[in-house]
């Protein structure tokens, strides 16, 4: 059975990126603005709507390599108007980072 998505009570993208860790090692940029959020979905064919907020944004990230960066990821923040991976301890160095975003309508 498919399931209609504009049924359901949210909308979801999921992908798998390599980024380059530098600085102090804490964290790392997934997307620079809540607009590059906003295109990330539309991009995916799950546009939001236009009064989409990001209070609304659930964020779950996973080292997808750990024997590559054994590192643990803390979870997701907003900071500086990006949304970035903490890391526990500071990771130096590419990691791969499998990530769900999930917004509620």
């Amino acid at each position: 059975m498919k399931i209609n998505p504009n049924l359901l009570p949210f909308r979801f993208i999921q992908d798998s990126v390599v980024k380059s860790v530098g600085g102090d090692g804490t964290s790392v940029g997934l997307f620079g603005s809540w607009d590059a959020v906003k295109r990330a979905f539309a991009n995916a064919g799950q546009p939001l709507p236009s009064n989409a907020v990001k209070e609304k944004l659930g964020v779950f990230l996973v080292n997808g390599d750990g024997n590559a960066a054994s590192t643990h990821i803390e979870g997701a923040t907003w900071s500086s108007g990006g949304l970035y991976a903490v890391f526990d301890p500071a990771h130096k160095g590419n990691i791969r980072i499998n990530y769900v975003l999930m917004y509620f309508l």
